[in-house]
């Protein structure tokens, strides 16, 4: 559960407050699986004493039926006896092993979670001998599994226990692992003797503690992997600060089809080995680099492998050497989905990104978010855009948020070019009210724009007003204006009609925002 209070931003409750497991929220998390609207119904009965603070802000939507695509996600915690976090997300249910232990399957959280066909999720790996129990009434609903460690696995832990947990859930269909690189072997083992019925693994490997695996490891078992992975039509593989690669995987990596998307994260010697400057593999989809001080040429020589690559996705997470990384993006024509966060991009290098992504005709999605973009960096940035040829014709989501904002000045003049928009993020700026009289009358001509996140800025009341006034009048469009300075009672006392719409218009920090979630808006031509 998230915990929010006036001084900041939400931070993960790491004890959750013992009211969260009384009868009635339980009771009314059931309901809310089974039936939202009846939900409304049921907290509008309760005190507010007796609901936590989350689900007292679902009194606050509207009385109207809302769509079970757009109904918000909730999330509770749950902690174990070593005090590893678990939780539960409804909407798709995520239950944790240790919540399915207090469940009668009879009860009426019991049957909803049988018929939502939940993932289950397992914070603790020691505890996979008792899977199987926990779970044996659920079983055959189970689609999705996650199983996550944050430290080496106990000695205790077997080939066995994995391979009798996956053997466990009939109908598995994804997998999520976070597993030490010293156990694929024993991930391998699993995958290898596991049924059909698996169509995607997410495979993420690290090391609890920085030292290099010995050579015996790196010939062994692991070699199966390979076997394992061409079992599986979708693979994810992340490498997550790992010092060395064993062979075996690393050929995998270049040689099974299944591979579809990697993850290289805080490695600098994992990362070059595998980018090392021959061909992107063909097979590769989606590409993250994360969190990585390459010099000069290493950089060059992961752009030179970058180069007439088969990406839709390439995420560019703390990518320091970033302007050596720009010639190669023109030459990705089959790119989709563009993302670049969490480092700094002057000016003079927006000028660069903006030149470089002119090119990929085919880009839905553009994230350009924690990169102290400028006023003037963004017009470098939006000159790209073309409605007829070019970047920005079959464009749907555009991120901006965390930059250094304070005009969208270059924003309204592109939104003509991006004919397909459905999804605009400017959250976390300084842009104030000045510009919403031009940006309202922007929104209300688009034809296509369903979506606009302003919070956490400084509109002031006059600068929501003047927008909401405008979004209202456009049924489709959701606009969230939470946390820019806003007398909410004196706008919903001098504009009755606001309120009406508070389902799509939120202005509460509070309120949960009703709409689907960002990718629902990608668009591939």
């Amino acid at each position: 559960m998230r915990a929010t209070d006036e001084a900041g931003p939400s931070k993960l409750a790491k004890r959750p407050p013992a009211t969260l497991f009384a009868p009635q929220i339980i009771e009314a998390i059931a309901r809310c699986i089974l039936c939202p609207y009846t939900l409304l119904l049921y907290l509008r009965a309760q005190p507010a004493r007796a609901l936590s603070p989350s689900l007292c802000s679902l009194v606050a939507l509207a009385a109207t039926t809302p769509s079970a695509h757009l109904w918000p996600r909730l999330v509770i915690a749950s902690t174990n006896d070593d005090d590893t976090c678990h939780y539960v997300a409804l909407l798709p249910l995520v239950p944790s092993m240790a919540l399915l232990q207090r469940i009668a399957p009879s009860s009426v959280l019991g049957r909803a979670i049988v018929a939502q066909s939940p993932k289950l999720h397992v914070a603790n790996l020691a505890t996979l001998d008792h899977v199987a129990n926990a779970v044996d009434a659920y079983t055959t609903q189970i689609v999705g599994l996650e199983l996550k460690s944050t430290r080496a696995l106990p000695r205790t832990t077997t080939r066995p226990d994995l391979g009798a947990c996956l053997a466990t859930c009939t109908h598995l269909q994804s997998l999520t692992l976070r597993v030490p690189l010293e156990s694929l072997s024993l991930v391998a083992s699993a995958l290898a003797s596991k049924h059909g019925t698996l169509r995607s693994l997410h495979l993420t490997l690290f090391e609890p503690r920085a030292r290099r695996i010995p050579h015996i490891d790196a010939v062994s078992a692991e070699a199966s992997i390979a076997t394992a992975f061409n079992q599986i039509p979708s693979v994810h593989v992340g490498i997550d600060g790992l010092v060395a690669l064993p062979a075996p995987l690393r050929a995998a990596l270049r040689d099974v089809a299944s591979i579809d998307s990697v993850h290289l994260g805080r490695s600098v010697a994992s990362t070059t080995t595998i980018l090392d400057g021959a061909p992107l593999p063909a097979h590769w989809r989606s590409l993250w680099l994360d969190d990585m001080e390459l010099n000069a040429v290493q950089a060059t020589t992961v752009a030179s492998t970058l180069e007439d690559a088969a990406l839709s996705r390439l995420v560019l997470c703390g990518f320091a050497p970033l302007p050596l990384l720009l010639p190669a993006l023109p030459t990705l024509l089959q790119l989709r989905a563009l993302e670049i966060e969490a480092m700094a991009i002057p000016d003079a290098i927006a000028r660069d990104v903006a030149s470089a992504i002119g090119h990929l005709t085919l880009l839905s999605e553009l994230v350009v978010r924690q990169a102290e973009l400028s006023d003037a960096g963004l017009s470098a940035l939006t000159s790209a855009f073309s409605r007829d040829e070019g970047c920005g014709r079959y464009l749907t989501r555009l991120v901006l948020g965390s930059n250094t904002l304070t005009s969208l000045s270059p924003v309204v003049s592109a939104l003509p070019k991006l004919p397909a928009l459905r999804y605009l993020d400017v959250q976390d700026n300084q842009i104030g009210a000045v510009h919403m009289a031009s940006l309202e009358a922007a929104l209300c001509a688009h034809p296509t724009l369903h979506v606009l996140d302003i919070s956490r800025n400084g509109l002031g009341t006059d600068g929501a007003v003047t927008l909401l006034m405008g979004a209202a009048t456009k049924p489709r469009l959701h606009v969230n204006a939470s946390d820019n300075g806003i007398d909410v009672d004196a706008i919903y006392a001098a504009h009755r009609e606001l309120k009406k719409h508070r389902d799509r218009l939120v202005l509460e920090a509070t309120a949960l925002w009703n709409v689907p979630k960002p990718f629902e808006y990608s668009r591939m031509p």
